[in-house]
């Protein structure tokens, strides 16, 4: 079975393709749904190939909150609520005064996930970019 079928039956996802400069796989979800990252991990190596979990890209929508001191994104238009950790990226440690000002607000984000200490936690998400938004600002 080639990587893109593997991900393509996946619960949830609508399309994966190949891209070849820089290479990696870019996977959209039906709406809805979040991706299972563990599970496209797993399908990954058994089509072959290494999975990178400290590479794993995303770009989500939600209503940035705070919650014990510390920045959220509850993401948005999900059957099943899911709520990502916030943090700035260690390129640009500025990024957590920028999430500040969207408290409240629903906005897009980029960022690198990073997996969770256990099964339970869906993880964090090490914010490159707010998109979207007139300070937008990639790290360095």
């Amino acid at each position: 079975m080639t990587l893109r079928k593997g991900l393509t039956r996946l619960d949830g996802v609508a399309d994966a393709k190949l891209i070849i400069k820089p290479p990696h796989m870019q996977v959209r979800m039906k709406p809805g749904f979040w991706p299972e990252l563990s599970k496209m991990h797993t399908t990954i190596k058994d089509a072959g190939y290494t999975p990178m979990p400290d590479r794993t890209e995303l770009v989500v929508t939600g209503k940035v909150a705070r919650q014990e001191g510390k920045l959220e994104l509850e993401v948005d238009n999900l059957k099943t609520p899911v709520t990502l950790l916030l943090a700035a990226a260690k390129a640009d440690p500025e990024t957590a005064a920028h999430l500040e000002r969207h408290l409240g607000e629903t906005v897009e984000l980029e960022g690198l996930w990073l997996p969770g200490m256990d099964e339970k936690s869906l993880g964090s998400l090490s914010v490159t970019a707010i998109c979207g938004s007139e300070d937008k600002r990639p790290a360095k």
